[in-house]
């Protein structure tokens, strides 16, 4: 029963993290497929830029609580303490690559804000604080999350937190760089073939 009660909770982790608010949020607002515009991300800030502050803020909010959802539910369905782990890395794939958007996502940023809140709240906060303010000073997401993940492993090893919950932070964070390259890298080669070379200056 515990193997089964874990599966479904993997299944339902990456389900809702596979629901994306970008797209619709972007297809209802404005009638465009956000995968399309800007940095091609269905995720928060390339819809902030594209559709507006309410429908970015709103899509940073749910993406949030995608990763809160998904890390309380094994908890609900009485699975296995670890179920919340695995559910966590389960969420952030499905944001990343969503089976109902072709295998494309979102960079995870805003659901492992969301896991990470459900899993350890304090942490979380503190090392959020600095990094909005680095955001809202630079306007320069990749530095202000960047900041953000350094004080929230950095943090998480310092406090002395059980040695699963500093691995599943420091994966979560590999998750996320290595989804951030490979876009940063597509959106480079796309750049180069376009000659669209101010792409080259703002990556987000």
């Amino acid at each position: 029963m515990d193997i089964i009660t874990v599966l479904v909770t993997v299944v339902l982790a990456y389900t809702i993290g596979a629901a994306s608010p970008a797209y619709l949020i972007a297809h209802w607002v404005r009638g465009i497929d956000i995968r399309g515009v800007g940095s091609g991300n269905a995720g928060a800030a390339n819809t902030f830029r594209q559709v507006g502050m309410a429908a970015g803020l709103t899509v940073l909010v749910v993406d949030a609580l995608k990763g809160v959802i998904a890390v309380l539910t094994p908890g609900l369905l009485g699975a296995p303490e670890g179920a919340a782990f695995v559910a966590a890395i389960a969420v952030v794939v499905g944001h990343n690559w969503s089976v109902f958007l072709g295998f494309r996502g979102g960079k995870g940023v805003a659901t492992v804000l969301g896991v990470s809140l459900a899993m350890i709240p304090g942490i979380t906060i503190i090392a959020a604080i600095p990094a909005a303010l680095v955001i809202a000073l630079t306007r320069n997401v990749v530095l202000g999350g960047a900041l953000g993940f350094l004080l929230l492993n950095a943090l998480t090893i310092a406090t002395g937190q059980p040695g699963p919950l500093v691995a599943l932070c420091l994966f979560l964070s590999v998750i996320i760089v290595t989804t951030h390259l490979a876009g940063t890298w597509r959106q480079y080669l796309e750049a180069l073939r376009t000659r669209q070379w101010q792409r080259m200056l703002w990556v987000e």
